[in-house]
């Protein structure tokens, strides 16, 4: 990993792990053509990130003026729970697997990763006895999330998995779920609530 992409983790982790909306920021940042594109589009812009070693980050953040009220509330801070499992991490997304991979390691998790349902397919028929959960993006370009699951169901009946989707449970999700898939967990999401469902899911005996 280069000093930068080291920046862009440090900058995700201290965003809340917020795997999805740190996707766009990042896209946006490699890219100046979307990064105008999207200032036209919702005129709200991160300009630059000035980071020093041992001194700090600052960021120049453009936002749209509004008339609407503000509107606050209050969250209650939740921790992110670590453990030290071995989990498959499946999405062909390469920049959600990176940034997955590093922030699981950092709360003490072993991460196996697959680009694809081949890759996934191949990793569990090998490494099955050391995979404690399969956290499986629903959506991939080659085979489907639901016949990925049905798959690895087959390899092991005792396989747990996590589905990860940004539709809601209704529809194959659900479909997903019905047909014995250990949870589910909607994008976007950020570490504390991956965290805490991950658990769930590796607590729970029910398969």
């Amino acid at each position: 990993m280069n000093e930068k992409d080291k920046i862009f983790e440090y900058i995700f982790y201290y965003f809340g792990g917020n795997i999805y909306c740190f996707q766009r920021f990042y896209k946006m940042w490699n890219d100046p053509l979307k990064l105008h594109k999207s200032q036209q589009a919702d005129q709200s812009v991160l300009r630059g990130v000035d980071s020093k070693k041992e001194q700090g980050s600052n960021f120049s953040i453009y936002l749209p003026a509004s008339d609407e009220p503000i509107h606050q509330t209050m969250e209650i801070s939740e921790r992110i729970i670590a453990g030290n499992e071995t989990i498959l991490l499946i999405d062909d997304e390469e920049m959600v697997i990176d940034v997955g991979v590093a922030l699981l390691n950092r709360i003490g998790y072993t991460v196996l990763k697959a680009m694809n349902s081949y890759e996934a397919i191949e990793a569990y028929k090998e490494k099955k006895d050391e995979i404690d959960l399969v956290i499986l993006d629903m959506i991939m370009p080659d085979i489907g999330g639901g016949e990925t699951y049905d798959t690895l169901k087959k390899i092991d009946s005792e396989v747990k998995v996590l589905l990860s989707s940004g539709y809601s449970l209704s529809g194959q999700a659900g479909e997903i779920l019905d047909r014995g898939c250990n949870g589910f967990i909607q994008k976007p999401f950020n570490m504390r609530t991956l965290s805490q469902k991950i658990r769930e899911v590796l607590s729970n005996d029910n398969r």
